[in-house]
């Protein structure tokens, strides 16, 4: 057998295959049933939000995702849907401000090739222009939405505005369906065209004007019901994500794997199920290229555990997205099935595997390989058939030509040292290995794994003021880095007093153990821990954990070249203020050394939370910034809880300047409005112009420029690198912006 190599368009972006939580099963069994207005309610989404965030944020997944079958009655002033629903309260933008502090973001779903304003329409306008949105429709063409004309002016600034409009509230993900509707309205269960044909050109554009927009701010652009043609050329390069099967619908294996298996068709969807469509499409991925969209996942809907764990297994081990629509109302006893820390840190790494072969007929295509970053072997052996089979590999086949240890990372095992690997593979199931290769130095876990039994990870004591009676929160975690739940903590505390106190942790693994004595700067504590869930009890080991005050603190990350800055020890928190962090995704560690040579901590999401200790290469603090901006971090390394908190900070100069060719490159003075550096009234004539921004008046500092425009991201341009080259269509008097934080510009026309 040969492992197949990828041939698909080389990209090189930043994302990884998203977790994230969706609404699509409240609405889909409301349509099912019949129901005419197909919509979730404000209350049923909150829910789902409180149970996401109570119970999947910390596990990665911090989006959710809003779906179709809202209505379109709530617009913008360009036209732009701004709510789920008439029904709602609230619109997107206060959605994505109240998740985004509650440390998940708001994905949206729809298409930025709709116009829904009337026909009629004559002051909803395009952005940045003067020219009526409704211009943009074809009234006479029979279609079953008001799509953009592609060639009609205003075309672009309308598809690359919604997708910035979106992206400016704080959204990150784009799911945008019916694009074969729109490519040339053909749908193989429409019994009419859907739309007209349209000139391929058309419909390639249109992808290249979304991704343009999308890679402007940061966002991962998904692209639903594609026909894929010419093997997916189009949307394998304009995409970063794309859909490769039909609608889940009413879930259930059938549809996972068994829907006209085998079977390769002409337009969308090209494979009917989820299992062939991960297989042929894994010949375009890779870190960095093409993921791939295997639709909702409802593992309430599955008959097995084996069919649920194949299901979640394949789409971390093919790097695909792993979208949650159970809710919290229908999940039943399966959210342990999303909560395996060893599989998700598949997608942590940003793993991406391949089977054997991606043709799915070929029963070769069931056993899946690749490496993690770190050079271990992720070996996934499926059995999508109904009866027992044996799968197995020779780990020569990876280049291992040496005994490897081997762990299984659904029985949380270690199986020893092994040169190969066969087993029997139940109907519908899976065994998920991971390989350490020889020689790397490093060695699989060797913590007991048993049902019921935990490991103490953590054990967190707050600095406490100076005053009588305290609370220490206790923080259990397993050998896989999972909370306990249930589990009783008895912690007995010595230093200059003796306490013993008791309680037992809650759903994410914390007990808050009251004291009655003031808990000194130095403790060290003895905790045993009777984890009640799973009889017979089981008591596991005293663990020591002594605070420290004095010891310094250190943090760096992707921001900064992971060059590790002190911080500064402030009313009970370790701080490093006015950090610049760039917009998108971003990872860090906290250290106790300035060259990561003695420990650091880290292994959480968000803009705050628990750490653990993550010296030898365990996984980063992940956060993602939706605007570059300054920002506090904070530690507390008795508590070991941090927060990423915007400063107070807004700007970073004492001063700024704009020069150009319209000032004979003379620094012109900028005030500071208090969002950003603003100069006014400046007379230019109409055509082109170069400028820079400065902060010295003689140009002995450091200067941004290198970009095209009137508006966009300025880079520093010093030591005459280039400069901003914008076109201005009339003379006039204008305004020009800098705002020196996220480095971003903007000219324009000037108010009288």
């Amino acid at each position: 057998m040969m492992l197949v190599a990828a041939n698909a368009t080389a990209q090189d972006h930043p994302f990884k295959a998203p977790l994230y939580w969706s609404v699509y099963e409240n609405q889909i069994e409301k349509a099912i049933a019949g129901q005419q207005d197909v919509y979730i309610s404000e209350d049923e989404w909150r829910a789902n939000i409180d149970w996401v965030d109570a119970n999947l944020k910390d596990l990665g997944f911090t989006m959710v995702c809003i779906d179709g079958w809202g209505d379109v009655t709530r617009l913008n002033e360009n036209g732009y849907r701004a709510s789920h629903s008439r029904h709602w309260e609230h619109d997107y933008a206060w959605w994505s401000a109240h998740l985004r502090k509650r440390g998940m973001t708001l994905g949206i779903y729809g298409n930025p090739l709709w116009v829904h304003v009337d026909d009629h329409d004559t002051e909803t306008r395009i952005v940045g222009t003067d020219i009526p949105v409704s211009t943009l429709k074809d009234p006479n063409e029979r279609a079953h939405f008001p799509w953009v004309q592609i060639d009609r002016p205003g075309a672009e600034a309308y598809i690359k505005g919604w997708v910035h409009y979106y992206a400016d509230m704080g959204v990150r993900y784009y799911r945008i369906d019916f694009l074969s509707w729109y490519e040339d309205g053909w749908d193989r269960w429409m019994p009419e065209p859907t739309g007209p044909t349209r000139p391929r050109e058309h419909y390639v554009t249109a992808l290249r004007w979304m991704r343009e927009a999308a890679d402007e701010r940061g966002m991962l652009l998904s692209l639903v019901m594609p026909h894929l043609r010419h093997e997916g050329e189009a949307e394998l390069k304009y995409g970063h994500m794309i859909r490769i099967n039909e609608d889940a619908g009413e879930g259930t294996w059938h549809k996972w794997s068994d829907l006209w298996r085998g079977q390769k068709r002409e337009g969308w969807s090209v494979y009917a199920n989820a299992a062939d469509g991960l297989t042929y499409w894994s010949h375009a991925t890779g870190r960095g290229r093409i993921i791939l969209d295997p639709d909702f996942i409802r593992l309430n809907t599955f008959a097995n555990d084996d069919e649920k764990r194949s299901v979640v297994s394949l789409c971390l081990v093919a790097g695909g997205a792993l979208t949650i629509a159970d809710q919290h109302d229908t999940i039943g006893n399966d959210l342990w099935l999303y909560a395996n820390r060893e599989m998700l840190a598949l997608n942590h790494d940003g793993f991406v595997g391949k089977p054997l072969t991606h043709e799915p007929t070929d029963e070769a295509s069931q056993i899946w390989t690749g490496q993690m970053s770190n050079g271990d072997w992720i070996i996934g052996l499926f059995n999508r058939e109904d009866t027992p089979r044996q799968r197995g590999i020779s780990f020569s086949l990876l280049g291992i030509d040496r005994p490897a240890e081997v762990r299984d990372l659904w029985a949380h095992e270690n199986l020893g040292m092994m040169s190969s690997f066969e087993a029997e593979i139940p109907p519908r199931g899976c065994r998920i290995l991971r390989v350490v290769p020889p020689g790397n130095g490093r060695t699989l876990p060797r913590e007991p794994t048993a049902l019921g039994v935990a490991s103490l990870r953590t054990i967190s004591v707050p600095r406490q003021p100076n005053h009588n009676g305290g609370a220490a929160e206790v923080t259990i975690r397993d050998t896989h880095g999972g909370p306990v739940s249930g589990a009783t903590v008895r912690v007995f505390f010595s230093g200059s007093f003796h306490e013993t106190v008791e309680g037992v942790t809650d759903a994410r693994g914390r007990a808050v153990l009251h004291t009655r004595q003031a808990m000194p700067g130095r403790v060290r504590v003895n905790a045993c821990v009777r984890h009640v869930r799973h009889p017979p009890l089981t008591y596991l080991g005293n663990l020591n954990v002594q605070t420290c005050m004095g010891e310094p603190r250190f943090v760096g990350g992707t921001f900064n070249g992971w060059s590790l800055q002190p911080m500064t020890h402030v009313d009970g928190w370790w701080r490093l203020n006015t950090v610049r962090i760039p917009s998108g995704p971003h990872r860090l560690k906290f250290a106790n050394t300035a060259d990561f040579s003695g420990q650091d901590w880290g292994d959480a999401q968000g803009y705050e939370g628990d750490l653990r200790t993550t010296t030898g290469g365990d996984p980063d603090v992940l956060f993602e910034v939706m605007r570059t901006q300054l920002f506090d971090i904070l530690l507390d390394d008795d508590a070991w809880t941090y927060r990423i908190e915007p400063s107070d900070v807004k700007t970073l100069q004492e001063a700024m300047y704009v020069a150009g060719s319209f000032s004979d490159w003379k620094p012109v003075p900028m005030t500071f409005d208090g969002e950003h550096w603003v100069v006014r009234g400046i007379a230019l004539d109409g055509g082109e112009h170069q400028m820079k921004f400065l902060n010295t008046p003689d140009w002995s500092g450091v200067d941004w420029g290198n970009r095209q425009g009137t508006r966009g991201i300025a880079e520093i341009a010093s030591a005459g690198k280039p400069n901003i080259l914008f076109r201005l269509p009339s003379d006039g008097r204008y305004r020009i912006g800098f705002n020196d934080i996220s480095l971003e510009y903007y000219l324009a026309e000037d108010s009288p």
